[in-house]
């Protein structure tokens, strides 16, 4: 089982591919798509039953932009986790990625942090493009190595298009191998339940959000060939059509952290040469 700390960087790539959900009508011409910068809450989901995890405390915090030939993210992730005993050292996840309008490059990037010590990093190019829709990541860090994609993998910003797609038509389910490069486990085979169509309105959320509407999704991430059929890690969010993500949940199984939107403000979009 993974970490927590690795967890929450898993977690955080519904954010980064959850801010391009409109990425493909932005390219068409299409309203949609909100550049943003968006700030998250962390805390205790109430009803969680673990009982060495007594708190949680921190924030995400979201820049996202288009460019011309594709879209930048860049993320941050801090939080502690407290018990019994007191709290734990800050956990710090830093993500960044790029990836190319036609979806075969996907730029990656990662660090992870206990207290100040460097305690993971990843980063490298993962290409697609093979004969039989194959491809290949090439690792620059932790070490230099190249290592398969199998056949069907997407990149974040492809799975979320797909998945707003598959809510605006009514769907329920949808099932995707997605490679966004935060752990060496990746790709994984994400599994997304999707709730009924959420009217505009909700006046508890920022004005950029509040005439849009939205989706409730349940997502599972399992590792790809898994002999075991539960799921690594399990999280419930609510995405606007303009791509914005709104409340989440990341669940754990016994134990559940609460995401919640504090700060969204709208960034200038990059004029493109048609």
């Amino acid at each position: 089982m993974l970490t927590y700390r690795r967890l929450l960087v898993l977690g955080t790539t519904l954010f980064l591919a959850g801010t391009v959900s409109g990425i493909v009508a932005a390219q068409s011409g299409a309203p949609g798509l909100l550049s943003h910068r968006a700030v998250y809450s962390m805390s205790k989901h109430i009803g969680s039953t673990a009982s060495d995890i007594t708190g949680v405390s921190g924030r995400l915090e979201i820049t996202f932009e288009v460019a011309c030939d594709g879209w930048r993210i860049e993320q941050y992730i801090g939080f502690r986790l407290y018990s019994s005993e007191g709290a734990g050292l800050e956990q710090v996840a830093q993500l960044s990625g790029w990836e190319s309008t036609d979806g075969s490059d996907f730029w990656f990037s990662t660090r992870s942090y206990e207290g100040q010590e460097l305690v993971e990093e990843l980063s490298g190019v993962a290409r697609l493009g093979g004969p039989d829709g194959t491809g290949e990541t090439h690792y620059a860090k932790p070490v230099k190595e190249v290592k398969p994609l199998p056949a069907g993998t997407i990149f974040p910003a492809r799975h979320l298009a797909d998945l707003i797609a598959a809510a605006r038509s009514g769907k329920q389910h949808l099932t995707r191998t997605v490679f966004d490069g935060s752990t060496l486990d990746s790709p994984y085979e994400i599994t997304a339940f999707i709730g009924a169509e959420r009217a505009p309105g909700d006046q508890d959320v920022p004005e950029l959000v509040s005439k849009t509407r939205s989706w409730f999704f349940r997502l599972a991430y399992f590792k790809v060939a898994a002999l075991e059929p539960s799921p690594e890690f399990e999280m419930s969010a609510v995405l606007y059509e303009n791509g914005v993500a709104g409340e989440m949940v990341y669940d754990y199984g016994d134990f559940s952290i609460d995401l919640k939107l504090r700060e969204l403000e709208a960034l200038p979009v990059q004029e493109c040469v048609q």
